[in-house]
């Protein structure tokens, strides 16, 4: 497709219409007979040489204004969702596009965070955590054995999002609510894992508490620890009340496991959260059993395919 006339070209044509033929200006124009011709043809009839452009492209779905309306009332109900929006406001569309709206103001969907952001004291321990030990080698790290308790759900853990935009992220008000147990069943479960592999998986029955996890230690660390890392280890635990505990501390201290320090509500600095987070994500893919038992037997089931991976990549 050939440009439009430019303004010179067309006060040439004006100019010189009546005194040349039209097959000479389209030789000297370089231009069509037809073009040269329908333009003179239209500036006779309106007097001018500027264009008519059409609205080209397919027609917006969304007007200004109700981009204005979605983005006030995603402001105030940040929970909602496109099919919601597209009900309480009455627009009349799929929801492809006032997901694309959203977007283009600015919104992402996010999971919800489970905690506020840290505290100030907090963030100055992270980060004096981060200078000690930013300098440790390859080796150094592979010596550490990483271990946690994990609480896995019955049945299907459904994730949930939030229209948001980046900067409103940390406001108050974009956290899940406080988990309702009611009518929910758990099961507990301990392990540990270090860069050699992961360790075996401990069902907790008898509860939660500082017997508990120190009955755990002592049957379970130095096995999965020489079997893992040797008997030059370092252990890694995070500040859970019932693992900062003097019964467990003087365990420890009796046994003369080297601990590594680890600054407060950090769990996300942790490996072996995105080892729960796997597992659970390759737990929630089995089809919901219908006991307990089954369910033990599905755990125990990832869990080994898991250590399988590990061994593979090691």
């Amino acid at each position: 497709m050939k440009a439009l006339l430019s303004e010179p070209e067309k006060i040439y044509i004006i100019k010189n219409y009546e005194l040349k033929s039209l097959g000479k200006l389209s030789e000297e124009m370089k231009r069509s007979r037809s073009g040269i011709y329908y333009f003179y043809k239209k500036w006779l009839a309106t007097n001018s040489i500027q264009n008519k452009y059409k609205n080209c492209g397919r027609k917006k779905f969304l007007s200004t204004a109700d981009s204005q309306r979605i983005e006030d009332f995603v402001d105030k109900n940040p929970h909602t969702t496109a099919l919601r929006i597209r009900k309480s406001l009455q627009i009349k569309c799929s929801d492809f596009p006032i997901k694309k709206c959203l977007k283009k103001l600015g919104f992402k969907n996010l999971r919800l965070r489970h905690k506020p952001i840290l505290s100030n004291d907090n963030r100055e321990k992270r980060l004096s955590f981060a200078k000690k030990y930013k300098n440790w080698s390859v080796r150094k790290w592979n010596k550490v054995l990483f271990s946690d308790k994990s609480s896995v759900q019955i049945g299907k853990v459904y994730l949930q999002k939030i229209w948001v935009k980046p900067e409103n992220r940390s406001k108050p008000g974009f956290y899940l609510p406080k988990k309702q147990d009611y009518g929910k069943k758990y099961v507990k479960v301990w392990s540990c894992f270090s860069s050699k592999g992961v360790g075996e998986l401990h069902f907790i029955e008898d509860g939660w508490n500082r017997h508990v996890y120190k009955s755990i230690l002592n049957e379970r660390l130095k096995n999965e620890a020489n079997r893992l890392i040797g008997k030059d280890y370092i252990f890694q635990q995070d500040g859970d009340t019932v693992h900062i505990s003097k019964v467990v501390a003087t365990w420890l201290r009796k046994n003369q496991i080297q601990l590594l320090e680890w600054p407060p509500s950090s769990c996300d600095l942790s490996p072996i959260e995105n080892l729960w987070w796997d597992f659970k994500r390759r737990l929630s893919l089995v089809n919901n059993p219908s006991n307990k038992e089954q369910f033990l037997n599905c755990l125990l089931k990832e869990y080994g395919v898991r250590q399988k991976s590990q061994l593979v990549k090691n």
